[in-house]
């Protein structure tokens, strides 16, 4: 295993020597991209096809490429990642670690937890939902140290690497379940941070559902009073939220049937993420 994760990072470090050129130009693009906000006609266009599209629109020059994502593409990328933290989230609360049940995707239950745990003289369970709450926080730390003024499209994928190295990182000290849990809570609130940055108009929060389950309601009983106007949120976040959904559910098959290995598929999901930022020329 440490043979695989030192392959890894190799092979990702050649990928990343594309990251930091032209810098200048890719933030002009990406200054204009920010002022056109997405749109509900952009939405009611179709998720899927307007990613599939967004994939052949690119033209290769050898390996150096320039590719700018449209505002129409981050909403199903957005939907993977929701997808692949449901995924992370089933694991951990699927008793396949030892037993044990954990939420690493939100922290609400953590802070409730840690309140129980002090008021029963639980100390050990009171560190490690401590360790939890900073690991969340220190992924998104992470993430506006990497993008200070919002996302920079000459490096904003670097996350997706971070994270996957994360969730690896946890994979090999998978019989250490304290460590698996808080690296796996970094990666999520790493990512949740990175994904809040990719629209203007609305949060694309990907790891966590209460706010936006709430808003979904909202934006319900706007739509009863005849008020349209956030109608393609409400597709936006019902599209999230089922992704999370299927990956909890898609979790439980990969636990009984991969066991400790269900972590890579995660793993998977973020590098190929990255690898395809990286090789399309985001940066170069």
């Amino acid at each position: 295993m440490f043979r695989l994760f030192t392959l890894s990072l190799l092979v990702l470090s050649i990928h990343g020597k594309v990251l930091y050129r032209n810098e200048v130009r890719l933030r002009t693009k990406s200054a204009t991209f920010a002022a056109n906000p997405l749109t509900e006609s952009d939405v009611g266009r179709g998720g899927a096809r307007i990613f599939t599209e967004e994939l052949k629109s690119i033209h290769r020059k050898g390996t150096n490429l320039s590719f700018i994502p449209s505002k129409e593409f981050f909403v199903p990328l957005a939907c993977i990642l929701a997808g692949n933290s449901g995924f992370l989230n089933g694991l951990t609360l699927s008793g396949l670690l030892e037993g044990r049940t954990q939420s690493v995707t939100a922290v609400s239950e953590v802070y409730t937890t840690s309140a129980l745990a002090l008021g029963d003289s639980s100390v050990s369970l009171f560190v490690i939902q401590l360790r939890l709450i900073a690991s969340y926080v220190g992924g998104s730390c992470l993430n506006g140290f990497l993008n200070p003024d919002g996302i920079d499209w000459s490096k904003n994928q670097l996350p997706l690497l971070f994270s996957g190295v994360l969730v690896l990182l946890g994979a090999l000290y998978y019989t250490s379940t304290d460590w698996l849990l808080c690296l796996v809570a970094m990666a999520n609130g790493l990512q949740n941070s990175w994904t809040s940055m990719l629209l203007k108009d609305i949060f694309l929060r990907t790891t966590h559902f209460t706010g936006s389950t709430s808003d979904i309601g909202t934006y319900f009983g706007q739509i009863l009073r005849g008020k349209k106007e956030n109608l393609w949120k409400l597709k936006i976040l019902g599209a999230l939220i089922a992704s999370f959904w299927t990956g909890g559910f898609l979790a439980i098959i990969a636990a009984y049937s991969l066991e400790e290995l269900s972590f890579l598929v995660s793993v998977l999901v973020y590098i190929g993420l990255y690898i395809f930022f990286t090789l399309c020329g985001v940066g170069s």
